[in-house]
Formats: C-alpha cells, structure tokens, sequence
C-alpha cells in the first residue's frame, strides 16, 4: 500500500513535472513564435519602410527631374524669345537703315532737283538781264539791219530804174534812126550801128 502512494506520489510529481515542463516548452514555443512573429512583423516594416524611402528617392528624384527639365525648358524658350527679340531687333535696325538710306537718297535727289531749278532759274535770269543790259544793242542792230534790207532795195530800184531808164534812151535812140532812115537810108544805118555799139 505504501509502495502504491509512493509510486502514485512519483507518478504524479512525474506528471506534474512533465505537465510544468510541456507548459514551459510551450511557453518557449509561444514566445518563439511571438519573437517570429515580431521579426516577420519588423522585417515587413522595415521593408516597407525601405520601399517608402525608395518612392520617395524616385518621387523625389522625379521631381527634381522634373524640375531641372522644366528650368531647361524654360531656358530654351527664354534664349528662343531673346533670339527673336534679337532678330526682330536686326530687322527693325535694316529696316530702320534702309529707311533712313531711301530718306537720305529723297533728299539728295530732292536736293539735285532743286540745285537743277535755281541754276535753270539764274541761267533765265542771267539772260533775262543780258538781254535787258543789251537791249539797246539788240534794237541798233536790228535798226542797222533794216537800214541795209532797206538799202539794199533801195538800190535794187535804182539798178532797175537806171536799166528802164537806159532801156528808153536807147529804144527812144533806135526809134529817132529808124525815123532819120527812112529819110536818108544809108546814112542813117551807119550811125545807128555805131550808136548801138557804143551803148552796148
């Protein structure tokens, strides 16, 4: 009987022992599996975390990126807008310069034009007064070539006068031979022919 209660008592501080002993390794398994879970539970936010960071690098590298290219962009169309300005400005300068050029021509041209009329202008002037100065001498001359027109017919009538005049003598001397002839024929024919040779 006694060696039953001591076999009972061993079997049942054996059990408690084994009971104590089941409960600690599944206490120990339990904080494995909390410490696993933990770990799996960190590394997951660690990777998480890890993969947050990384987006935001990329988003942040992204934008600057974005950034940079933009600020290019923007550059570009600024020297594209100075060159433009630039070269509106160059053609507005020629235009400018061509402008002033034909201006400048006007006026030379304008100039010429005018020079041309006061010399045109004192050239009549200066006629103008010569003949004013000369009128005198214009008015003798054209007196003196009236008095020689009128000389000159003048003489022509007396040339035709004399020569009628000469023609009537001798028409009035053949007529007084004819008329002596036919009173003394020979005689008369002698001195008409030498009359007549001696007029002509």
């Amino acid at each position: 009987m006694t060696n039953k209660l001591g076999l009972a008592a061993i079997a049942y501080m054996l059990s408690f022992n084994a009971a104590a002993n089941l409960e600690s390794q599944l206490g120990a398994i339990h904080q494995q599996e909390k410490a696993e879970v933990l770990r799996l539970s960190n590394a997951a936010e660690a990777k998480r975390q890890r993969a947050l960071e990384a987006e935001n690098n990329k988003l942040a590298q992204q934008r600057k990126q974005a950034k940079a290219a933009a600020e290019k962009e923007a550059r570009r169309k600024l020297a594209a807008q100075q060159q433009q300005q630039m070269q509106q400005q160059k053609l507005d300068a020629e235009a400018l310069s061509d402008k002033n050029r034909k201006l400048t021509m006007e006026d030379r041209l304008f100039e010429l034009e005018l020079e041309e009329r006061r010399m045109a202008l004192d050239e009549k002037k200066a006629m103008s007064s010569a003949r004013v100065n000369r009128a005198d001498d214009f008015i003798d001359t054209d007196v003196q070539l009236a008095e020689t027109a009128v000389s000159a017919k003048q003489a022509e009538i007396d040339i035709r006068k004399a020569n009628a005049a000469g023609d009537n003598q001798l028409k009035s001397k053949v007529g007084d031979a004819l008329i002596e002839e036919a009173k003394n024929p020979t005689e008369i024919n002698i001195q008409v022919d030498n009359k007549v040779k001696e007029n002509w």
